[in-house]
């Protein structure tokens, strides 16, 4: 079934204004495909066409309240570091909207790799990438979550959406799961290091990678350090979730201190130079205060490249 998020904010424009609003909404949209047992729908966000869980609340949020938009500004400054000899590393890829929309930037014989854990999201994700590949694409959809090593773990399904679903266990599920227990289920978890050496004869020295795991990004990184340190040019989009961090029981400082020791140079998410001293600021203002924000940041390893 094809859905058109911009056509219904238009036809319901009050909603632009009103979160909670946007709320009741997509609960009343997610509850009326239940009672009509659609499982799927297909629609176009960013200008592209990608499916969806029908019952997904989150996704149908995001698509209902900015009209067919999602993260437009921030993928469009991360297509300006993208080149001939470019791996595109998408962590968390969710149902495929930064893949969807970079592919219009994507050059010749990029190589990419998507890591998405939850199952039946991965099942629609491959879905949009059998649609939207170029034939001079190579694209490796992988069903697994990412980690410091190899191995097998549990995921931690959000009822709110596909966008909470989390590789540790987390205790904040009176916030982000209705105050309920979350459902288990048991993932293959496999690093960026050791995914690049079975996926690829040469190693990718030019990589670029979106990592969005709530939380867990440090475990992850961890297992990349390999991939970073070998790398030419290396750019990470990243969410520093400091509450989320913190429940994974990692100290935000030590997320930041990885690339702030490797000469990283830092950029706000739509490529303004930043400090380490203003990033740690707001970690230090978020769990001084008990918040739950996160800010998207651009870790940039050798600056020449991209903007």
């Amino acid at each position: 079934m094809l859905f058109y998020p911009s056509l219904a904010s238009r036809l319901v424009p009050w909603l632009g204004k009103d979160l909670h609003a946007y709320r009741q909404f997509s609960d009343l949209i997610a509850r009326m495909w239940e009672y009509l047992s659609v499982d799927e729908l297909c629609c176009h966000v960013n200008g592209k066409k990608m499916w969806i869980q029908a019952d997904d609340r989150w996704a149908l949020r995001r698509f209902f309240r900015f009209r067919g938009r999602y993260d437009y500004r921030q993928i469009k400054v991360l297509s300006r570091f993208l080149s001939a000899n470019t791996c595109y590393w998408d962590i968390g890829a969710n149902y495929g909207t930064y893949f969807v929309t970079l592919s219009d930037f994507f050059h010749r014989d990029t190589r990419v790799v998507l890591m998405e854990p939850n199952v039946g999201v991965f099942r629609l994700l491959r879905r949009t990438v059998y649609y939207d590949t170029r034939d001079d694409l190579t694209v490796f959809p992988l069903n697994c979550a990412a980690g410091k090593r190899d191995g097998s773990g549990t995921l931690f399904l959000s009822r709110m959406g596909s966008a909470d679903s989390r590789t540790y266990e987390p205790h904040d599920d009176d916030t982000y799961n209705y105050g309920k227990h979350r459902e288990k289920v048991m993932v293959e978890i496999r690093s960026l290091d050791r995914t690049a050496l079975d996926l690829f004869p040469d190693w990718p020295h030019d990589n670029v990678i979106k990592l969005d795991v709530q939380g867990h990004e440090y475990e992850v990184i961890q297992g990349a350090a390999r991939l970073i340190d070998n790398s030419r040019m290396a750019v990470v989009f990243i969410e520093i979730w400091p509450h989320g961090l913190r429940q994974s029981l990692t100290d935000p400082t030590q997320l930041i201190g990885f690339f702030k020791d490797r000469g990283f140079r830092v950029l706000n998410e739509v490529g303004i130079p930043k400090s380490y001293d203003w990033l740690q600021d707001f970690v230090d203002s978020e769990v001084s205060a008990g918040g739950f924000r996160g800010i998207n940041v651009i870790l940039v390893k050798h600056p020449g490249r991209g903007l």
